[in-house]
């Protein structure tokens, strides 16, 4: 009992900012493996957070005090939304939503309403409670450079795990009919309508590539990229081959998902890393992973909808290149982003522009997608006012306070913020919070920015 206690009081908080940034990806992949091996519940989501609260309070009873008023700014913004949620103007609009996305179709159980009680325990939980025991913390009992070992080991192993996930989904939306013994019926366009098991019944099972949340499971490769490239704009470890064979194995695990958005992010982040390190050409080479992450960025859909439909045996013709535009390509997820402006800010009847309104309203299908959507119309110009400021404050603080080793945090934030203002809903985007948060605590430090005897 009492090695386990020395174990919580030396290791927690490294363990509470591992389980913050991988933990949802792992929750994810983990989900996707029972469901594979059953149908069985087995409530890894629920575990998962309840491992933030625990590890959370761990946290604050082994760590030495003192408040940080930019991340109390940030706790306070969460606390408008939370009040808008029980207390606030619902938002009202002079349009049906059915009416206004009329080119889409959408199931009324996927109303935005559904979800309130889920994102307001995640806001509470699992983003306030960590930002409230980061707004007291003076300082941190591990170092930069050990987080960065530990996230790389870690990294390193679900990279594998999951190529092999993917591996297994390619194979199984192909030719899974066949290891179940199911006869495909076409319709007229030669695509698969149904099956019949070996009984001759019906059956309507979508053999495609799905996942519970692609973009979460995702999220741990975003940073492994940058744990990469941070080693060999360092020198610490020069690009040999199995380097090189992990930034391909992201790339595919990014090609067969089907996904554009982390490609855009893992650009911009070697972009941000070699502008700072200010490499010279001997580094050339290094651009030609540039190079193609632009064309898997670009032609992403086109390639990923060819090599799919070039395997499926019931299907005499490729789709036409045109099909880039079509639901689920980047181009059509742009345009979306852009309805979600405008129906949210030119057709709102109601909306409080000082403190936001509550957005869990029946007449909203979904979020905005959009961070500073987010914030402005859950919190008003107050919320987005502090914000902003605290944007100002960590510019500040970086021109003073950056350096080779807490860089790599920075980043961690930066590919937050991106994804956040394409996907996902800042109030219960766990690891942009506390990433925002963890820049405040880890650049106000000097040298390794933490001592292990803080």
């Amino acid at each position: 009992m009492r090695s386990i206690v020395n174990f919580l009081n030396k290791n927690s908080q490294l363990i509470f900012f591992l389980l913050i940034f991988y933990g949802i990806s792992i929750t994810i992949f983990l989900e996707e493996i029972s469901l594979i091996l059953s149908n069985l519940d087995f409530k890894i989501f629920e575990i998962y957070r309840a491992l933030i609260i625990l590890f959370s309070l761990t946290f604050f009873l082994t760590m030495k005090k003192k408040i940080n008023l930019n991340i109390v700014l940030l706790l306070l913004i969460s606390c408008i939304f939370i009040f808008n949620v029980f207390f606030g103007k619902d938002i009202k609009f002079d349009v049906n939503m059915d009416e206004f996305y009329h080119m889409l179709k959408f199931w009324n159980e996927d109303f935005f309403l559904n979800y309130k009680l889920k994102f307001t325990i995640i806001n509470i939980f699992n983003i306030s409670l960590p930002l409230m025991v980061l707004s007291l913390c003076k300082n941190f009992n591990f170092e930069v450079q050990k987080f960065k070992t530990s996230s790389f080991i870690l990294c390193n192993i679900f990279l594998y795990l999951i190529s092999f996930l993917m591996v297994y989904k390619l194979i199984f939306s192909k030719f899974g009919y066949i290891i179940f013994d199911y006869t495909p019926i076409l319709n007229e366009n030669n695509d698969i309508n149904y099956f019949l098991d070996q009984n001759g019944k019906r059956i309507n099972i979508n053999f495609s590539i799905t996942f519970v949340n692609v973009h979460s499971l995702l999220l741990i490769l975003d940073i492994y990229f940058i744990l990469l490239i941070d080693r060999f704009f360092l020198n610490k470890e020069s690009l040999n081959f199995k380097n090189i064979l992990n930034i391909f194995l992201i790339i595919f695990c990014f090609f067969i998902s089907d996904t554009s958005i982390h490609f855009l992010i893992c650009l911009i982040s070697f972009i941000i890393y070699f502008f700072y390190f200010n490499k010279d050409k001997k580094y050339f080479y290094m651009f030609s992973l540039i190079i193609l992450l632009i064309i898997f960025l670009l032609f992403q859909n086109i390639f990923h909808s060819s090599l799919v439909k070039l395997f499926d045996l019931n299907r005499n013709e490729l789709f036409s290149p045109f099909e880039y535009a079509k639901t689920g390509s980047f181009a059509f997820s742009i345009y979306i982003r852009m309805l979600h402006v405008k129906f949210f800010l030119f057709h709102s009847t109601n909306l409080d522009t000082l403190i936001g309104n509550n957005i869990f309203v029946p007449n909203i299908y979904t979020y905005p997608h959009n961070l500073i959507l987010d914030i402005f119309l859950c919190t008003g110009f107050v919320g987005l006012s502090m914000f902003i400021f605290i944007l100002i404050r960590l510019l500040i603080l970086l021109k003073r306070k950056i350096n080779n080793n807490n860089f790599f945090f920075l980043n961690i934030f930066i590919q937050s913020f991106i994804f956040s203002n394409l996907s996902g809903f800042f109030f219960s985007n766990i690891i942009l919070n506390i990433a925002l948060a963890a820049c405040f605590c880890f650049f106000r430090e000097n040298a390794s920015t933490i001592s292990e005897n803080s």
